[in-house]
């Protein structure tokens, strides 16, 4: 029996399209992202860091250029110039003065004698002040004032009050309150111009500019005497003081005699009550003395 082969029958399998993996692809993409963003990582700080340190730069640049702005004001506003200013203080004095240039020229001299002095906060003012009067003793005081807005020192100036005027063998000076001799008439030419008590020296006193002339006492005697005697209508002709004796000679009203009074009494009132009341009995018993009329003990005159 012959038995008819059949043909095999194909499975009719249909093809699927396998699709391509893109595993390499992607991995290709997501190492490239992963090294742009490492790359990103690394550079974003490094960026960060530059702009924080160029920020601190410019800041402590601020800082800097603020602090030397402050240090020039400060130096602008304290700082002095090597010329100052003199100011005259008026008063009745102002004729024994001598030129406000002559003050200046010292000052200058003074204040250019340190560095210190270039700045108001370490100029020695009282170091001016106590030189200035020492060499010029017709100054009360001189005092420093620095401007604000001023790199000029003003020295301000005042003079001092004269008692007398004292006349001697050397020159004509002037007298203060305390018997120190303020300036003589070579210095200051105007002291003749006062109008004050002249008196005169016959006693050989040593009189030299800032030093002692007279005792304060002596000067207040002398000053008060003739005021007093001026007072009662007694004009003061002369006067002139011994000072080795403590004498004080004064002629009235032209008369051909003189008054001698004591100047070791404080009591120049007194004296003078006693000369009044002597006058007044010599006019009675109509005498006129030629020499003199002594009331230097207390309570008593005496008169030739």
């Amino acid at each position: 029996m012959i038995f008819k082969r059949e043909k095999p029958t194909r499975s009719r399998q249909r093809k699927v399209a396998t699709p391509v993996s893109s595993a390499p692809e992607n991995t290709i993409n997501q190492a490239r992202r992963s090294s742009l963003n490492r790359s990103n990582a690394v550079q974003q700080p490094q960026s960060r860091g530059s702009q924080s340190r160029f920020r601190a730069f410019f800041s402590r640049l601020g800082v800097l250029l603020l602090i030397i702005g402050l240090g020039v004001v400060l130096y602008a506003v304290t700082s002095l110039s090597g010329q100052s200013s003199v100011k005259v203080i008026p008063n009745d004095y102002q004729l024994l003065l001598r030129d406000p240039a002559v003050y200046q020229q010292y000052a200058d001299q003074y204040l250019a004698k340190s560095m210190f002095n270039k700045s108001k906060l370490t100029i020695n003012s009282s170091g001016l002040s106590k030189e200035m009067t020492k060499k010029y003793p017709e100054l009360a005081f001189a005092s420093v004032s620095l401007p604000l807005f001023s790199n000029r020192p003003v020295v301000n100036v005042e003079a001092a009050p004269v008692a007398l005027i004292l006349t001697s063998s050397s020159g004509v000076y002037a007298i203060g309150h305390n018997g120190k001799t303020l300036a003589s008439t070579d210095d200051i030419p105007s002291v003749r111009s006062i109008r004050l008590p002249k008196v005169g020296d016959s006693g050989g006193i040593d009189i030299t500019p800032g030093q002692q002339a007279l005792s304060s006492s002596n000067v207040h005697f002398i000053v008060n005497a003739i005021k007093i005697l001026d007072a009662k209508g007694l004009k003061v002709t002369s006067a002139n003081i011994n000072n080795a004796s403590s004498e004080l000679d004064i002629n009235i009203n032209s008369k051909a005699y003189i008054i001698k009074f004591n100047l070791q009494s404080d009591t120049p009132k007194e004296q003078v009550g006693t000369l009044l009341a002597t006058l007044k009995q010599l006019q009675k018993d109509n005498i006129e003395p030629s020499k003199y009329i002594d009331v230097r003990v207390s309570g008593r005159a005496y008169y030739q």
